[in-house]
């Protein structure tokens, strides 16, 4: 808990500096499922991206905010309710879905 609230005041903090320097911040929208969503403690949840960023650059903070999230295992990304692959760039706004392979039989 205290690792996460650190990084709330240091997005805010960045937030506040970037628009200073007039660099452009994305909001994105962040929506896990089954194990990611357990492991994180959270359904949804929003993050602060750099202007430019790719689904990758989400994926590789996303994990530094998450550190117990899984890792090098197949993972559906969805943006805005479609597929993507990890070079796609992100807008301000963007709905990102995480989704774990489904297992069960």
């Amino acid at each position: 808990m205290y690792s996460l609230l650190v990084f709330l005041i240091e997005s805010i903090i960045c937030i506040i500096e970037a628009n200073k320097a007039g660099v452009p911040i994305l909001i994105i929208y962040l929506r896990f499922f089954a194990l990611y969503k357990e492991k994180s403690g959270t359904a949804n949840t929003t993050i602060d991206m750099p202007s430019g960023s790719s689904v990758d650059d989400l994926i590789n903070k996303m994990h530094e905010i998450y550190p117990s999230l899984p890792r090098n295992i197949t993972t559906l990304i969805a943006v805005n309710y479609q597929y993507v692959e990890s070079d796609t760039i992100l807008h301000d706004g963007d709905e990102i879905a995480i989704i774990p392979p489904v297992s069960g039989g």
